[in-house]
């Protein structure tokens, strides 16, 4: 294998090696838990009996020789700063079945070696691995990585073809292969890695979901047990699979066997349901893990949701990890899973949920239960139902990437009290883009809410406008209330999604037909107009007093043949996306008949979405048309319905352009990608070097962080394409003065100094300055006002222009970076009018948020032009929104104000702080457990 002569390491964006910090759990191809790590000293015994165990073919494959001591030499190596670079361990149930490394070739390229057991060949560990050790050096600058293999090592040369890199390979020396991935390129790697994971989770869930075998831990005698009920509840349900049961003294419960412990059951098990006190989870767990079981659920309380049970599910959730046993609850009522070959309810919720499409994820039960009935009563059942309770290890990340491999489900529901795994949610609704709606009810939007979710659940209620920012990402629907949740469910589950917001209201009643009329202006249902075809032919059908516009009213006095007619005539109209029906049942309309008209006309017309409102239509499982008797709550079902598949289309598109994007070549620089595109951020290399030496120069003079200086400030936004408006530094009132006529006319004035952040506040800012005198005399007047206050000033030529809007960003913990757009100036606190993204934000989504604000109107113009470069504004929301993402010591970056003018918006004032991180920011995309 060529060698070449070790560069020093560069200390830019060096990883600590920690491995307390850097090791992570994660799934194998076949669902499988390992822990991947930083090689640590006390391995070398290890690594030496793993290479040892290889096999001679794997021996030569790996080294391109069979001598055993270039193995020991590759160990030693190891452990050697000045020939390694970087390290990964792979452990399955603490043994060590992987290693892999980089071994620095110049300042920007790095060689690859990866060793895998024999008897873990095949399970993907080589790809964990690589991508791994990809992610750091991309963190240290590095821009290739390189490796040579055997041409007859096809499984090694899979890994490396299907990584997700631009790659390239030559032959040299007839059999060996040299392979360069290309660094550069993140787009088509993020996909796969996505891709990857959401196999890997759903087939780790398939013995939680579709488990083949069941055994209840603590199913005794008593009747009002948990154990006992979710016992009955499973032989109820018929399930189709070998169900045991395990209590003190081993007795057959409802004819079920039964043994002592799970260690004595006589078959091989898929899914512990656990129901005994918390003091004898762990032992169970430890049985489980002997007995090879696949998954448990734990329904005991007493863990992390109470005092002092916090260290016992972290005890709880370590067994499990190094077990491989995927872990439900603590602290849940079970779940439910109603595929027909299956027939699974391991749950004691009161009723058995019915067989449907809505996939429900409640961190309470509770709340499940809730879901349940109401999903019941609009004659809707469930595909699955999983309650997570605590969830310290699956959570609603993984249950929706099952959902989205489940064909059963059309639309999934989820409540929670706090989202742990922001990142893996956003992954897994990745393959969720324009087919399977996710609606979410997250409790916990006011202080006093978020305070008692954090005293229930044990976790800590995420910040408000972080949940936002994820739903935008991910295409969540973020509803308000169990009914909004359900009534939306019931509209996307029961018809195909609205083609548009083109509404249309028809009924018997003017008066609720008036309440949807204005439910549907509220939330941006826009009135078609309708053809002259369309309203020639209502006329000729309807009653004289009917009224025709966009809303309908057929009057009492139309029958059931005419209110027919009236309805198809609206879903025919070319101009009409959605039929909002409000039927008052009249003694020659009952419901039952409306309910069969209605669906009849739905199936007759299926690009039509329709709902219907004004009375209380009886539940039927075959019904197509979604019932809500308040008109106002059908309404907003369906522009919830309207606003998914809205954002399905534009997900979809910016999908696919970032697909057709081509990868760089080798030695090549990658081509920009276009306005509005979403392209993912190519490394930074040189682009971040003057960022990373600012932040260095700070944290070296201060160790614990600060605010830069505006020097400082302008040389970090400008290595990310962002410009200041001039600005010129000065010590005293004559600097300035000097300083100013350097300038044109009128000028500002600002004072700086450690307590003067908001300087606005404290009066230091001095608008309309026109000459090097005012300019003197106000530096002056405002020393002698704010004293020491003030040490230095910085004088800037005065822009015109408004509206003036803040883009800011802010590092949260668990949730990384955010970015916000809003209204700027000295309106920002006073005017909470803003949209938060999560970095990095490509330049469409940037786009949406700035749409979404209420002062978008100032900023397109009076009559709807542009007041600047139409993408200036996305352009800069996205680049702060990378530096955030790629400077991780950056904490907090406020550019306010931000002037709109004729032009390009300009950037009048800007302030950033930093402070050492303790995340390891190349983790950020790999293929972790949640933590």
């Amino acid at each position: 294998m060529p060698t070449a002569t070790p560069a020093p390491v560069d200390p830019r964006g060096s990883v600590p090696d920690l491995p307390d910090q850097a090791a992570y759990d994660t799934l194998s191809r076949d669902g499988v838990t390992l822990r991947l790590r930083p090689v640590a000293a006390a391995d070398r015994a290890s690594l030496g009996r793993l290479v040892q165990a290889l096999s001679p073919r794997s021996a030569y494959q790996r080294f391109l020789t069979a001598s055993r001591p270039a193995a020991v030499d590759y160990v030693e190596e190891l452990f050697d700063p000045a020939r390694t670079t970087d390290t990964v361990l792979a452990t399955w149930r603490g043994e060590v079945v992987g290693v892999g490394s980089t071994h620095r070739l110049t300042p920007t390229s790095v060689e690859v070696a990866l060793l895998v057991d024999d008897a873990h060949q095949g399970r993907g560990l080589g790809t964990l691995m690589l991508e791994d050790l990809v992610a750091r050096s991309r963190s240290r600058g590095v821009r290739s990585m390189a490796a040579w293999l055997l041409r007859t090592n096809a499984q090694m040369l899979e890994v490396f073809t299907h990584l997700g890199l631009p790659l390239h390979t030559e032959v040299e020396g007839g059999d060996t292969l040299a392979v360069t991935l290309s660094l550069r390129g993140t787009a088509e790697l993020e996909r796969a890695v996505a891709e990857r994971q959401r196999a890997a989770v759903v087939r780790s869930l398939t013995p939680l979901l579709r488990p083949q075998s069941v055994v209840v831990v603590g199913a005794g005698a008593r009747r009002d047990g948990v154990g006992h009920q979710v016992l009955t509840h499973l032989r109820r349900g018929e399930f189709r699979g070998q169900l045991y049961a395990v209590n003190r003294r081993g007795h057959p419960v409802g004819g079920v066997v039964a043994q002592r412990r799970v260690t004595d059951l006589p078959g091989p098990v898929d899914l512990a349901v656990v129901a005994v006190p918390a003091e004898s989870v762990l032992q169970v767990a430890r049985d489980c893990v002997t007995r090879g079981v696949g998954a448990m659920a734990v329904l005991s309380a007493g863990f992390g949701e109470s005092n002092g049970g916090a260290a016992a599910e972290a005890e709880l959730r370590r067994i499990c990890r190094e077990g491989g046993v995927r872990l439900l609850g603590p602290n849940c009522m079970g779940l439910v899973n109603t595929e027909r070959a299956l027939r699974l309810d391991a749950s004691f919720l009161p009723s058995a949920p019915a067989r449907g499409p809505v996939a429900v994820i409640a961190q309470s039960g509770a709340v499940a239960a809730s879901i349940v009935a109401m999903l019941a009563a609009r004659g809707l059942g469930v595909s699955t139902l999983v309650t997570i309770g605590n969830s310290p290890d699956v959570g609603p990340a993984d249950l929706l990437a099952w959902a989205a491999e489940d064909r059963r489900t059309k639309v999934a529901v989820v409540h929670v009290e706090s989202l742990e795994d922001p990142e893996q949610v956003v992954r897994s609704t990745e393959a969720m883009v324009g087919s399977m709606p996710v609606v979410l009810l997250k409790s916990g939007r006011t202080p006093v809410a978020a305070s008692a979710a954090h005293s229930h659940t044990g976790a800590a209620a995420a910040d408000d406008a972080a949940v936002d920012a994820l739903c935008r990402r991910a295409g969540l629907l973020r509803v308000d209330s169990l009914t909004e949740l359900v009534d939306t469910a019931a509209v996307l589950a029961m018809q195909r999604p609205p083609r548009g917001g083109r509404t249309v209201v028809v009924g018997n009643s003017g008066g609720t037909g008036v309440l949807a009329l204005d439910a549907c202006a509220e939330a941006g249902l826009l009135g078609p107009e309708l053809t002259q075809h369309t309203v020639m032919r209502l006329r000729s059908l309807l009653p004289r007093s009917a009224a025709i516009g966009p809303l309908v009213d057929t009057t009492a006095a139309a029958n059931l043949a005419q209110l027919t007619a009236a309805v198809s005539t609206l879903a025919d109209d070319p101009g009409v996306d959605a039929v909002v029906a409000v039927v008052i049942a009249l003694e020659q309309l009952p419901a039952a008949i409306v309910r069969d008209m209605l669906d009849q006309v739905a199936r007759d017309h299926p690009r039509t979405t329709f709902v219907a409102s004004g009375v209380e239509l009886a539940a039927d499982p075959g019904a197509m048309v979604p019932a809500v008797a308040d008109p106002r709550h059908a309404v907003r079902a369906l522009a919830n319905a309207v606003a998914w598949s809205a954002g399905a289309s534009e997900r979809a598109w910016a999908r696919s352009a970032a697909a057709a994007t081509t990868a760089p070549a080798l030695g090549s620089e990658p081509a920009p990608a276009p306005a509005g595109g979403t392209g993912a951020p190519v490394v930074p290399h040189e682009r971040d070097e003057a960022a990373r030496s600012v932040v260095q120069e700070v944290l070296r003079a201060s160790p614990t962080g600060g605010w830069l200086t505006p020097g400082q400030v302008r040389t970090l936004l400008r290595d990310h394409d962002v410009e200041l408006v001039p600005v010129i530094e000065a010590d005293d009132p004559g600097t300035a003065a000097e300083a100013a006529a350097m300038l044109p006319f009128p000028v500002v004035l600002k004072g700086l100094g450690p307590t003067l952040l908001h300087k606005s506040v404290h009066g230091a800012v001095v608008l309309g300055l026109r000459s090097a005198d005012e300019v003197r005399a106000a530096a002056r007047e405002m020393l002698t006002r704010l004293d020491d206050a003030v040490t230095d000033f910085v004088v800037q030529p005065q822009v015109h222009g408004r509206p003036e809007l803040i883009v800011c960003g802010v590092r949260l913990p668990r949730w990384g970076a955010l970015v916000m757009v809003g209204r700027g100036g000295v309106d920002t606190e006073v005017d909470p009018d803003r949209a938060w993204g999560l970095a990095p934000v490509p330049e469409p989504e940037a786009a949406v948020m700035l749409r979404s604000l209420r002062c978008s109107g100032a900023v397109r113009g009076p009559h709807g032009q542009s007041a600047s470069d139409p993408h200036a504004l996305t352009r800069l929301v996205h680049q702060v929104s990378e530096l955030m993402d790629q400077v991780p010591e950056v904490v907090e970056l406020d550019l306010n104000p931000v002037i709109v003018g004729d032009q390009h918006p300009l950037v009048v004032d800007a302030r950033v702080r930093v402070a050492p991180t303790p995340d390891l920011p190349w983790r950020a995309g790999l293929r972790r457990l949640r933590e």
